[in-house]
């Protein structure tokens, strides 16, 4: 009996139900309630462009180690430095409490209720409610008490796709507009892989896009003027060397592999283009609804960043959710039943690991890692299955190459053109 069924059965309905969500939603409640309750670091990360903000209204460099406001506890600002300069005149006008009130209440505390209300309450058939609340106990605390710009940014990205349907505009303008802070906000454009539409369209509308994007993060770089040394150097020694993040590039850390090398960088690469891979081949699999491609994409985007934060990590509730529904999909009974035990044992050990404070199994370092070997696993396995997907791949590689072999004949026949003057005697 596989994971999901044996889950049904046993934790279908009434109290066992109601007992199951409890176990999974107490690790991440009772470590928030603990932040809280203990005085712990919160909302350290909009008290750093807060203040950092206040340093700039007070001609002070935002990248100052000694920065201090008076009723907040700011971390690093790692953000460009026009972020903090655009917020200094509001600063200056409201306060530093009075801005960071107005966007935790009015901004963030609504964000996230919706990315909430997506991934766990949305009616979505495809998606096991049981692997819902287990990929919540994956979350960390953290999520919802470093009140992060990211999570404000994910929810106008996730409304961009739900309230227009018919449209992309609106979703590539919103991705742009959130790349300006923070660039890895383009990994989001991997959603137009994933749509029922014919390869062609979908590559070029990805590449037309990543190339817009590409400018909008030139265009970050040269609006940091004098302040862009100070903030490289902020983004080093922060971004990249202490917080390394819960993905690849944590692990890379934890075996003693530099995140800011070449060789992590390189590895990132591969790491994101196989995530992206498997990604496209799970949503080209099936017949496939738009409310799935759409979770696939917005996923897969969360998932291939090697520097993945506590705050990115909402959205990959209902891709996990979809990925282990998916795992019923797939050949071979022992597969099946060693995938499916395996991702419901991972994620369901964090409650009693939480509970008896067992520190070295790091739930939500171990279920980044299973989200991610469970998607090449599968997209591997489904590439396998799907001749479709296969043949449809290579018509196009075959028409890439068609087309580049015309582009080639054309531009040589132009050159030849253009030097056989030169070799006309009469013209000499």
């Amino acid at each position: 009996m596989d994971a999901l069924t044996c889950l049904r059965e046993k934790f279908g309905s009434g109290w066992k139900y109601g007992l199951f969500v409890t176990l999974c939603v107490f690790p991440v409640l009772a470590g928030v309630l603990e932040k809280f309750v203990r005085h712990r670091w919160v909302f350290m990360d909009v008290d750093a462009v807060v203040c950092a903000a206040q340093a700039v209204a007070a001609g002070q460099s935002p990248y100052a180690e000694s920065l201090t406001c008076p009723g907040l506890t700011p971390a690093a600002f790692v953000y460009a430095p026009q972020i903090a300069q655009g917020l200094a005149p509001v600063v200056s006008a409201l306060g530093v409490v009075a801005v960071r009130d107005i966007y935790l209440w009015a901004l963030l505390l609504p964000a996230t209720l919706f990315l909430l209300w997506y991934a766990l309450f949305k009616v979505n058939e495809t998606l096991p409610r049981h692997y819902r609340w287990l990929a919540f106990a994956a979350l960390s605390p953290m999520t919802f008490c470093c009140a992060n710009i990211g999570i404000l940014m994910h929810a106008l990205v996730l409304a961009s796709l739900v309230l227009f349907r018919r449209h992309r505009w609106p979703f590539v303008l919103m991705v742009l507009a959130c790349a300006y802070i923070k660039p890895t906000f383009l990994s989001y454009f991997v959603v137009l892989l994933m749509e029922k539409r014919p390869w062609t369209r979908s590559v070029r509308d990805f590449v037309l896009a990543c190339g817009v994007g590409a400018g909008v993060v030139l265009l970050t770089f040269q609006g940091a003027g004098d302040g862009i040394t100070d903030w490289m150097q902020a983004l080093r020694s922060t971004a990249i060397k202490e917080q390394p993040g819960l993905g690849l590039f944590a692990l890379l850390d934890w075996v003693g592999i530099e995140t800011g090398s070449p060789l992590a960088l390189a590895m990132g690469l591969a790491f994101t283009t196989a995530i992206v891979a498997a990604g496209v081949v799970i949503a080209h699999t099936g017949n496939r609804r738009r409310e799935e491609r759409l979770i696939l994409g917005m996923g897969v985007a969360v998932l291939c960043n090697p520097r993945l934060m506590d705050y990115d990590m909402v959205l990959l509730v209902p891709y996990a959710a979809l990925l282990g529904g998916t795992i019923g999909a797939l050949k071979g009974r022992i597969l099946r039943y060693n995938l499916s035990w395996g991702l419901v044992l991972l994620l369901f050990g964090g409650a009693p690991a939480y509970l008896f404070h067992i520190n070295p199994y790091q739930r939500t370092h171990i279920a980044m890692f299973a989200f991610s070997v469970l998607t090449l696993v599968i997209g591997w396995r489904l590439w396998q299955m799907n001749s479709a997907v296969r043949s449809e791949l290579r018509d196009y590689i075959q028409r890439l190459r068609a087309a580049a072999g015309r582009w080639t004949g054309y531009a040589e026949a132009k050159l030849g053109d253009a030097i056989a003057p030169s070799r006309n005697p009469e013209a000499e």
